[in-house]
């Protein structure tokens, strides 16, 4: 592949992302990199394709090696904390966010998008850190004043993240993201007719469909300990385990064999010869021993 051909390619690589197109982005890309295997530019565009199509273990392979041919390009270091992200590497991630921030002196946005990893992701502390610098650096922005809210969620700051998502909301009153996480806010404290009401605002909203079913789910089980704490039912055992475990009927068994030995290892010791009524007696004894053992435990429940 000659130079004018490969220009073409990256040209058309670049409007197939504008355009959604990862396949076809991808192909191109790689058409790039196998005449030159080291251009920065090649490799992005196959990193942003792979990351695009939920191949994040690739993406991150290719975001690597992009980053090794250009430590300070700021692409490089975007590309390969969002690959780290998906693919789990959260260590890497964070690290690639905060050599972007460098990089960008800071810019707003980006430190908007750090302050959602940390928040996501890492300790409380650092995370409320992060978000409480981008309302500072974006103090119209519904989305850092959300993120800010989600922080201070994790902290317990329950005043605070109130204020946080009412800034959020009122900046924005239909930011999806904000909603879900006032949502999140009312269920937590309890208000629950409040944070279903929020719910329905949400429905058909892909990017807070997992918050509502959650709170929705949760709101249920709730709603069903109350009914059966009113009628003086009790649950079941969690999950639909059985009353008695498996852990326990071992251990009922190994009581009553237990006490079937013993007399005999006893009766042998001091060289006795055991009858047939003693092997009945035995078993008798150790039967009552482990219904008492049982009743007992049943009783403590």
């Amino acid at each position: 592949m000659d130079w004018s051909d490969a220009e073409n390619c990256i040209l058309q690589a670049i409007a197939a992302l504008d355009e959604n197109r990862p396949i076809r982005a991808l192909s191109l890309s790689e058409q790039v990199i196998t005449g030159y295997p080291d251009l920065l530019i090649g490799r992005l565009l196959r990193a942003d394709a792979l990351l695009r199509l939920d191949r994040a273990k690739e993406a991150l392979e290719e975001a690597e090696y992009a980053v090794q041919l250009a430590p300070r390009d700021l692409h490089a270091q975007m590309l390969l904390a969002q690959a780290g992200e998906a693919a789990g590497r959260l260590g890497r991630a964070q690290q690639a966010w905060e050599a972007a921030v460098d990089l960008s002196r800071e810019n707003p946005e980006i430190v908007r998008e750090y302050a959602r990893f940390m928040t996501v992701h890492r300790g409380p502390r650092p995370a409320l850190e992060a978000a409480r610098h981008a309302v500072e650096l974006l103090p119209r922005d519904a989305a850092a004043w959300t993120i800010l809210g989600q922080a201070q969620l994790r902290m317990k700051q329950w005043a605070e993240a109130e204020h946080s998502l009412q800034q959020a909301l009122q900046i924005d009153p239909n930011d999806a993201q904000a909603q879900a996480a006032m949502a999140v806010f009312l269920h937590l404290r309890g208000r629950e007719d409040s944070a279903l009401a929020l719910t329905r605002l949400l429905e058909g909203r892909k990017e807070a469909e997992q918050v509502v079913e959650a709170i929705r789910r949760d709101a249920k089980r709730r709603q069903l300990n109350r009914i059966l704490v009113e009628r003086g039912i009790d649950r079941p055992a969690a999950d639909g385990k059985p009353a008695i475990s498996r852990d326990m009927l071992i251990l009922l068994v190994l009581i009553f064999l237990t006490c079937l030995i013993v007399p005999w290892l006893l009766l042998a010791l001091w060289g006795l010869e055991p009858d047939q009524s003693m092997l009945v007696l035995s078993v008798v004894l150790a039967a009552i021993f482990a219904l008492v053992f049982c009743r007992q435990w049943f009783l403590r429940r």
